[in-house]
């Protein structure tokens, strides 16, 4: 028996004279469920990890950064001080020849907002000061949602959060040139979605900072 019987075996029952209108029926039934079946597919929140899995979690990598290449001297030294610096206020860890600052949502947001809330800005300064100090790098500025909404509503949602991130950046004094934007909704947690902090830890905003071309050639040469 087909998952459709319950719905083509009665309509055989159905006189002959009867029949046109009740294939076009049951035609107009299975595209009904068809179309609910792909709205589900294509509107499913991400179900990421059981109770404290993270298996299958993606590794962080810094977006603009080399993570497969050795970094010389000059990098490594740079960008290590630079860290240090940074995480006097904030979560700043190194990743390959990069540095990855997390910035909890809460600390920027409102729960549902995408317009950065005053006493932020008081963080993003601290921020500023240390990237404007460290030039010889460039930004991106990354949104993260947790799983608990549609996917594209959480694409544009965790975008507009990290523009706005960008953007008070650029207001307090790094240069356009060096920073970019973009949203990543629920694709990339750090931990499972399965509990409240889980779920917390996720909703983010990350920024990337990787070398630029000229610390990269000056990592490159003979002096260093």
């Amino acid at each position: 028996m087909t998952v459709w019987a319950p719905i083509t075996e009665p309509l055989m029952r159905i006189p002959a004279v009867c029949k046109p209108w009740s294939w076009l029926l049951c035609a107009c039934g299975c595209l009904f469920l068809a179309a609910c079946a792909g709205k589900d597919v294509l509107h499913t929140p991400q179900a990421n990890g059981g109770a404290g899995d993270t298996a299958g979690l993606p590794r962080r990598a810094v977006i603009g950064g080399m993570d497969h290449v050795l970094a010389g001297p000059v990098i490594v030294e740079y960008m290590d001080r630079q860290a240090r610096e940074l995480k006097r206020f904030a979560d700043a860890v190194r990743v390959g020849d990069g540095i990855i600052v997390t910035l909890p949502a809460k600390a920027l947001f409102k729960i549902e907002g995408t317009d950065l809330e005053p006493g932020s800005e008081a963080l993003l300064r601290n921020i500023t000061a240390v990237v404007n100090k460290y030039d010889e790098t460039r930004l991106a500025v990354v949104g993260h949602t947790d799983n608990g909404g549609f996917a594209d509503f959480d694409i544009h949602f965790s975008e507009r959060r990290a523009k706005a991130v960008a953007d008070d950046l650029v207001k307090l004094g790094v240069s356009r040139q060096r920073i970019r934007f973009m949203g990543m909704g629920f694709q990339s947690p750090v931990v499972g979605n399965d509990t409240a902090a889980g779920r917390a830890r996720n909703r983010r905003i990350e920024i990337h900072i990787a070398p630029d071309r000229r610390l990269r050639e000056e990592d490159l040469s003979p002096s260093s």
